[in-house]
């Protein structure tokens, strides 16, 4: 059966539901997949044109996807807004992606700094460490950057691969801006970090605090 044109409504959807879907990290494949999770059978071709707003979108279907991104469903098919009101929705796009982006980097750090630890404790570990020429790092300092390389391999795969959405890679133009937002990323990324000194001290000026209070 064909499908009814494309409306306002379903232009406005698409263009919500690629914006969160990328700010989530997910292909539009691992989205197809999610939303099987939860009863809808859609593909990734198919989600591909509800975001180029070439297939409309049945209210049941929609319903589903704003759940899926864990968001309203009206906050997905809000009118066309002022230059003031589109920041203020940036403003709280971004602010959200940082709250969610917390708990993944606390996972990154405290696993990889897991692997490190175990390493330096059993060197005898180390010939398991190993890439797909074989080739093994010969102590637990050499680990990270042997990660960082692994990360390097996954995106020469990214560049010479035929199907950019599936590895859910992102596109920037502006290499400046790139690395002044792979900064503010490390930056954020070390405000996640109490180290025991910095532990120590604030709580030590909370201690002096209540004391004063007692005094």
């Amino acid at each position: 059966m064909q499908q009814p044109p494309a409306t306002t409504f379903d232009l406005r959807f698409g263009r919500a539901l690629a914006q969160l879907r990328e700010m989530r990290g997910m292909s539009q494949r691992a989205f197809a997949t999610r939303l099987e999770q939860l009863g809808l059978d859609l593909d990734a071709s198919a989600i591909s044109r509800i975001e180029q707003g070439k297939r409309a979108v049945k209210l049941s279907e929609a319903d589903i996807i704003a759940d899926a991104l864990d968001v309203d469903l009206s906050f997905m098919t809000q009118g066309e807004k002022t230059p003031p009101q589109e920041l203020r929705s940036a403003r709280r796009f971004a602010e959200q992606a940082r709250r969610e982006l917390a708990e993944p980097i606390q996972r990154f750090m405290i696993s990889y700094g897991h692997v490190a630890e175990l390493l330096r404790e059993n060197p005898d570990l180390l010939p398991l460490v190993m890439d797909k020429t074989g080739s093994t790092i010969s102590s637990a300092d050499e680990y990270f950057p042997w990660v960082k390389g692994r990360i390097s391999e996954l995106r020469e795969e990214t560049l010479g691969g035929e199907h950019f959405d599936d590895i859910g890679s992102i596109y920037l133009d502006d290499e400046r801006e790139v690395a002044d937002l792979i900064d503010l990323l490390g930056h954020y990324a070390r405000s996640l970090v109490i180290l025991p000194k910095e532990l120590e001290h604030y709580q030590g000026k909370r201690d002096d605090g209540e004391r004063q209070e007692e005094g």
